[in-house]
Formats: C-alpha cells, sequence, structure tokens
C-alpha cells in the first residue's frame, strides 16, 4: 500500500457534459443526475460486510459506528 498511487483530479479524463430531454409523452419529467453515487454506496456497504461480518441499512458508516457494531455483535 505504500506504493499505491493515490488518483488526483488531474488523472480524470475531460468529462463532456451532455444535456436532453428525458420527457416521454404524457410523463413528468425524470432526474437523471448523481446516478454513479447510487452503486458506490452499495459497494462501500458490501466491503464493510465482507470485512467485518456487519450489514450497515444506515448512513454514515463512521468508524465508530462500526466498532460500535463489533462490540454488539
Amino acid at each position: 500500500m505504500t506504493d499505491y498511487r493515490i488518483p488526483r483530479f488531474s488523472d480524470v479524463p475531460p468529462i463532456d457534459t451532455v444535456y436532453f430531454d428525458n420527457v416521454i409523452k404524457g410523463q413528468m419529467p425524470r432526474g437523471c443526475g448523481e446516478m454513479p453515487l447510487v452503486p458506490t454506496i452499495g459497494a462501500i456497504a458490501n466491503a464493510v460486510y465482507d470485512a467485518v461480518g456487519l450489514r450497515f441499512h444506515t448512513l454514515p458508516m463512521t468508524p465508530a459506528r462500526v466498532l460500535e457494531g463489533l462490540r454488539e455483535s
């Protein structure tokens, strides 16, 4: 881990923002933003479960809450 290079903003490729009309005839408009955050939270929760065997269903998953969960189990 000491040789692991932490990514920086300069490592991120350029991002093009595209706006589009996502209204379907007869339906209300739907959101399309922030979708990458949803699977990330689940992946982190699953990683914590794999590491310590505790399933968390609420956020935030702080180190203090993990430690408290370990003490309770």
